[in-house]
C-alpha cells in the first residue's frame, strides 16, 4: 500500500522520505533534530546536573547496553545514590518522538494521505512501540499499517540498526 513514508533513524540524523505510488521518493530530508545523538544529549545533561560530568553522550549506549544503566551512581543530597538512566533516556525518546510525530503530521498533511510507516535503524526501533500506539489511538487508518524493518541477512536475523547495512551489503 502506497505511499508510505519511510523513517530511518539512525543516531546522527533521521532519514525521513516518502515513496510514492510510482515509486519515486519525494520530499527527502535527513533531520538531526530527532536522532539519538539529540536524546544521548540530553541524557548526559541530566546526568551532568547529579554530578556525573564524566559521562558524556557517547557513553550512554554502552551503559545502556551493558545494564549498567539501570543503577548509575549519581550525587544525593548528603550521600550518593541510584539513578536509573534507562527510565531517564526512555522518557526522553517518548518526547522526542511526540515531537517526531508532530513534525510529521505538519510536513504530511496529518499523514492523511500516508498508507503505510516503515521504521528502521536503530531510532527507528526507538520509536516504534510508541508510534503504533499512537496511530492506534489518533490515526486509525495507519493501525495496523506501521511497520518495523526486520531482514535475513546469510539466514540470521538483522535488528532495524543494521537494516540499512545489510541492504547495502546484499546491493553489492
Amino acid at each position: 500500500m502506497k505511499p508510505i513514508l519511510v523513517v530511518d533513524g539512525g543516531y546522527k540524523t533521521v532519514g525521513i522520505f516518502r515513496l510514492s505510488q510510482v515509486n519515486t521518493v519525494e520530499e527527502a530530508e535527513s533531520n538531526p533534530d530527532y536522532a539519538m545523538a539529540k536524546i544521548d544529549e540530553q541524557v548526559a545533561e541530566t546526568l551532568a546536573s547529579l554530578g556525573r560530568e564524566d559521562i558524556k553522550q557517547y557513553n550512554i549506549e554502552e551503559l545502556v547496553t551493558s545494564g549498567e544503566g539501570e543503577a548509575v551512581i549519581v550525587e544525593g543530597e548528603k550521600s550518593t545514590e541510584y539513578f536509573n538512566l534507562i527510565d531517564e533516556r526512555n522518557r526522553i525518546t517518548k518526547e522526542y518522538c511526540d515531537m517526531l510525530i508532530n513534525h510529521l503530521c505538519e510536513r504530511y498533511n496529518g499523514l492523511k494521505n500516508i498508507r503505510q510507516i516503515l521504521f528502521t535503524g536503530g531510532t527507528g526501533a526507538a520509536y516504534y512501540d510508541h508510534f503504533v500506539k499512537w496511530a492506534s489511538q489518533s490515526k486509525k487508518h495507519l493501525d495496523g499499517h506501521i511497520k518495523l524493518a526486520s531482514y535475513k541477512c546469510f539466514g540470521q536475523k538483522v535488528t532495524p540498526v543494521y537494516a540499512i547495512v545489510a541492504g547495502l551489503y546484499k546491493s553489492f
